[in-house]
Order: C-alpha cells, then structure tokens, then sequence
C-alpha cells in the first residue's frame, strides 16, 4: 500500500538524519508520521492494536517506531524531560507495540541517570 511505502520513506529518513546527529530533523520527520498516520484521537485517549487489515497494522507499527526514535533523539539532545514524555506516549498509545520493552527500558536508564 502507498500509504506505508511514504510512511517507511519518511521512517528511514529521519533514521539516516539520525545516524549524522541531526536530531531536530529527525523529530521533525517522525513528527510528521505521528501527525499524518497515527490515529487521530484525543492525546488523552489510549489507543489499541486495530485489526482491520494488514495494511492498517503496518502504519501503526510504523508509527509506533516513529514515537520510539522521538524519545531516542530527545534522549540524544539531551532533553532528558521530553525523551520521558516522548517515550512515555508508547505505553500509553502503542501498548502493543515491539518497541514498548525498549522504551520502558530507556524511561527506567533515564530515571536512573537523573536520580
């Protein structure tokens, strides 16, 4: 599907932005994943696996990697505060996601780092 295909150009973008230490970039290009494919509910409003269609699961993971490497790159910035908040939004709005152990882990390093 087209969809995905756009999706997976904008995720390995900003993964190549992040590989030069472009970190505002990056966030900006997964910020536009966020912006145009996740669901478009309240922030508030937990959001749960869809399983309409194989398509429709391949954008949410899409997206909930985008969500993952928005915290990485605030993490990177330095911006301890926002990579939280940012690595937070997986377990409240991707609780399926394969990147929910990951970003748990990075919450639990950064609490730690900052204690």
């Amino acid at each position: 599907d087209s969809r995905s295909m756009v999706a997976l150009s904008f995720l390995a973008l900003g993964k190549n932005l992040m590989q030069i230490h472009k970190y505002r970039s990056a966030i900006d290009t997964f910020t536009i994943i966020i912006n145009k494919y996740a669901n478009n509910l309240r922030p508030d409003y937990p959001r749960f696996p869809s399983y309409m269609d194989n398509n429709r699961q391949n954008i949410q993971r899409i997206c909930d990697d985008a969500q993952y490497y928005i915290g990485e790159c605030y993490l990177k910035l330095g911006d301890y505060q926002r990579a939280l908040n940012e690595l937070a939004k997986i377990d409240r709005f991707f609780p399926f996601s394969e990147k929910r152990q990951n970003a748990n882990n990075l919450i639990k390093s950064i609490l730690d780092k900052t204690k």
